[in-house]
């Protein structure tokens, strides 16, 4: 393994350490809040690893928080460092405090894919996975089907909540770090999880969020992109975040939505009784 591959697969070691240890999102309320609320699910680049002096944490410097601050939504964070699409898909399926979150939300973010391929290059790294065109398709297959099971799922919850779906970022442009054989055997692979993500733009109240395009689009060289927008190989700093938050907020704008949940009708009756 070379120099490079060698550094790479020590951060992806910690990485997915770190990951394992990563603090629960909080319990939620059962009491209704005063604002709309935004739920968000991820990995790491959601949760704003990276951000704070404590990893553990949650970032209210990460972009669900700016778009819910922006507009008015509180915002319920459920990202956690190193989640993989069949990781949420099981937090969703199983887990009440998700389950509940995502039936009370007006608007919720789904970013995934980026564990996914994390596990897979480091796979490549150590030698177990050896990146064929079949192995790619096998790969992206499925994670096509978590993601199709995540949406259905959500669906199932919370028919009509407006869903921004992120594709993914080339991390710390790959090729800084890759020799260019590596690179070109990788790159597929980010490009096929993409296709895959914007396969579902257009389905009922999915909104798909560009955020390979807002850094492809972002102006310098590439060595000036990673040194401002990266914290290390992978992780945004808050120039970074504020890249996907522009993202979000301008599907959001755009597309004028809104969305509100039926009153319970307990609420609707209490509410009568007061005015």
């Amino acid at each position: 393994m070379n120099k490079k591959g060698a550094i790479l697969l020590a951060f992806i070691m910690v990485l997915s350490l770190a990951g394992t240890a990563f603090a629960q999102p909080p319990e939620l309320s059962d009491m209704p809040g005063p604002r709309q609320s935004l739920v968000a699910l991820g990995d790491s680049i959601t949760a704003g690893r990276g951000l704070e002096k404590n990893l553990n944490m949650v970032s209210r410097k990460a972009y669900p928080q700016l778009l819910g601050d922006e507009i008015d939504y509180r915002v319920t964070n459920l990202a956690v460092s190193g989640m993989t699409s069949g990781e949420i898909l099981d937090e969703v399926k199983n887990n009440s405090r998700y389950r509940n979150a995502i039936a009370r939300a007006d608007m919720i973010i789904l970013n995934t894919g980026g564990a996914d391929m994390l596990g897979f290059l480091y796979g490549v790294l150590e030698g177990y996975i050896v990146p064929t065109p079949e192995a790619v398709d096998e790969f992206i297959t499925g994670f096509g089907t978590n993601l199709y099971s995540v949406l259905a799922e959500i669906e199932m919850l919370n028919a009509g909540a407006p869903v921004l779906l992120f594709d993914i970022y080339e991390p710390y442009p790959l090729a800084l770090i890759l020799e260019p054989e590596e690179y070109g055997r990788l790159m597929p692979l980010l490009f096929g999880v993409n296709q895959t993500i914007a396969g579902f733009e257009g389905a009922d109240h999915i909104y798909l969020v560009n955020a390979y395009a807002a850094f492809d689009e972002y102006p310098g060289e590439v060595t000036e992109k990673a040194f401002l927008l990266f914290v290390d190989e992978v992780h945004l700093n808050e120039k970074g975040q504020l890249l996907l938050y522009n993202a979000a907020y301008e599907v959001v704008d755009t597309e004028g939505l809104q969305y509100s949940r039926p009153v319970p009708p307990g609420l609707a009756k209490k509410a009568a009784a007061a005015q």
